[in-house]
């Protein structure tokens, strides 16, 4: 699509990155994307969800130092949680980010 074509939608439209109530009184979101009518594709949901796990794990390659030693599945598990979760929720389970961080996978299961 031509960009011209696409600033012109922007500049009619609007952008706008967190839902919101349209003139017409639909829960809308991005440039005009009529959310109730509308909706998203299969393939829009996948690549926000790219977006999100990405985001999640980011922010546990942060918490955790030896992030990329643990295994798929506990990567998986903890991916999981932060999803779940978000980075605040997350970081409420002190105990079990200690006993992974040391690799007590055991206690570590316990606490979360």
């Amino acid at each position: 699509m031509d960009e011209r074509v696409k600033q012109l939608l922007i500049d009619h439209e609007g952008m706008r990155l967190i839902v919101y109530m349209c003139p017409s009184g639909r829960l809308t979101v991005g440039v005009g994307r009529n959310l109730e009518n509308k909706g998203i594709t299969r393939d829009e949901a996948l690549l926000l969800l790219e977006n999100d796990v990405q985001e999640c794990v980011a922010d546990l390659r942060r918490l955790f130092e030896n992030w990329d030693y643990f295994t798929p599945a506990r990567q998986a598990a903890l991916i999981d949680m932060r999803f779940n979760l978000g980075p605040v929720g997350l970081r409420g389970f002190r105990n079990m980010i200690a006993a992974a961080e040391r690799q007590d996978w055991a206690t570590a299961a316990l606490e979360a």
